[in-house]
């Protein structure tokens, strides 16, 4: 009975006056009226209609509101539904301007997600929002994403096998941020897809521990009253590495505790000070490689009396 009763307050807090309801009305008659004299095939105007229509169905969502008392409902009912048909056909057409499924590579990525960026903005609009149809062909846009989906694999797949001890970073670099690009199945797909030649796969671990391992940390550190802040420098490719860990001690040799992880250069330490103190600090790099952290050297110690 109390969950009926909250239902029903609900509702009831959400009723309006018949004056309220008129100007409502009225709102989305000027609003309609408003709109161009015919639909743009073109699509330049929709964002107008798709608006109006917003409006019109959040009117008639209210407790008493009825159709009849919007002017040109009718001739506006009869333009969404041309609209709504413009958008199918402007959809279907960038479906039907794909390659043919057995012709799609790589170069047609952009073209295949701007046809499904159509299509959800569509279907999502109609059929998620206000529960109608909109009939635009994905089963061949899906036909095309998936013929995609394998000519990435294959194209990846070729730029790994192609990789030798003589290759040069450029190109182990160029295969590694495409395999990485991939999807998780699709990453999959290209291991499976190497066999015995899934050793090359190991140059990009070998390459991305390389540049986490290289890099150079160099700490300083300043102290205010209340707080003592370490900044860092990183000679090298600082993207490598995923972030950074400080660890603080109150001698210089031992007793180093991690302070923080961080994906920034700085860490002002506020807490577990003490004045008078003199306190350590050091910093190193890590990258997670297959699940296991990999680390830079460790940085100077930067140190400082707190304040």
């Amino acid at each position: 009975v109390k969950a009926l009763y909250e239902e029903a307050k609900k509702e009831v807090d959400t009723l309006i006056t018949q004056k309220e309801l008129d100007a409502k009305a009225k709102e989305v008659s000027d609003a309609i009226a408003k709109l161009p004299a015919t639909v743009d095939t073109k699509l330049t105007t929709e964002d107008q209609f798709m608006a109006a229509k917003d409006a019109y169905e959040a009117y008639l969502a209210l407790y008493g509101a009825e159709k009849a008392d919007v002017v040109g409902y009718v001739v506006f009912e009869s333009k969404m539904a041309a609209l709504k048909t413009a958008q199918q056909n402007a959809t279907n057409d960038a479906i039907k301007a794909l390659p043919a499924v057995a012709k799609i590579s790589v170069a047609d990525k952009a073209a295949i997600e701007a046809a499904r960026a159509m299509y959800d903005k569509y279907y999502d609009y109609y059929y998620d929002q206000y529960d109608e149809a909109f009939t635009a062909n994905e089963a061949a846009l899906k036909e095309a994403e998936k013929a995609l989906y394998n000519a990435e694999v294959a194209a990846v797949k070729q730029m790994i096998l192609k990789l030798t001890d003589a290759s040069s970073s450029e190109d182990v670099a160029a295969a590694k941020a495409a395999y990485e690009a991939l999807s998780g199945s699709q990453q999959r797909a290209v291991k499976a897809g190497l066999g015995s030649f899934l050793y090359k796969l190991d140059k990009f671990e070998e390459m991305t521990i390389a540049a986490v391992t290289s890099l150079k940390l160099t700490a300083k550190s300043s102290a205010k009253k209340g707080s003592i802040t370490v900044k860092w420098t990183v000679k090298g490719d600082a993207s490598a590495a995923d972030g950074y860990q400080v660890w603080k001690s109150t001698k210089q040799s031992k007793g180093y505790k991690k302070a923080i992880t961080t994906t920034k250069k700085s860490y002002k330490n506020t807490k577990g000070l003490k004045k008078g103190t003199r306190y350590y600090y050091k910093v190193r790099a890590y990258k997670v490689v297959d699940g296991k952290n990999v680390y830079s050297d460790w940085s100077n110690k930067a140190y400082r009396v707190a304040k």
